[in-house]
């Protein structure tokens, strides 16, 4: 909120968000944290404006509303439809172990999670930035760089998870 001469206004720009677009935003945490990744979101019209880029999000169960703010927008969902996710059964591997990078096979849903994923950010002008959460568990942040030129390959410091299109399933290199 900016207090303009002649009472309060609110700068950032209003968008509604549709309950399936809300959907993939919720589902995202969990599908990210059962693969080991943790994620950030940006907006782009910010960062390209040299504004604080990092978007926030939530749920207020009371109004039954899901929304995500930076300093140019809001994204808002209102409803009582929302599916909530289990929650992911990731955990960290001991410290202590032997390193070796693990492979992670990725199979057609992963990359049909993906893929909604990215629609959904770019119809908002979001973006995203990966961490693995075994990498900062053991001191290590790093973002996580992708690819998809010929395959969907994610990978870190301690895992490579992988996916060949040609092949129809998941690849361990």
């Amino acid at each position: 909120m900016l207090i303009a001469p002649g009472g309060l206004t609110n700068k950032r720009k209003l968008v509604t968000l549709e309950n399936r677009h809300a959907q993939v935003l919720i589902d995202a945490e969990p599908f990210l944290a059962n693969l080991g990744l943790g994620f950030e979101l940006r907006c782009g019209p910010c960062r390209r404006a040299g504004k604080n880029a990092l978007v926030v999000g939530g749920y207020d169960p009371k109004t039954s509303t899901f929304s995500m703010t930076c300093d140019c927008s809001e994204r808002r969902y209102v409803g009582n439809d929302i599916v909530w996710p289990k929650a992911p059964t990731w955990s960290p591997l001991p410290k202590d172990r032997i390193f070796i990078q693990r492979q992670v096979p990725l199979n057609n849903w992963h990359v049909s999670r993906f893929n909604d994923l990215d629609r959904v950010l770019s119809l908002l002008k979001l973006q995203y930035a990966l961490n693995c959460l075994q990498c900062m568990n053991d001191g290590n942040p790093t973002v996580v760089a992708g690819s998809r030129e010929l395959e969907l390959t994610i990978e870190c410091q301690c895992a490579k998870r992988t996916y060949k299109p040609h092949d129809a399933s998941a690849t361990v290199h």
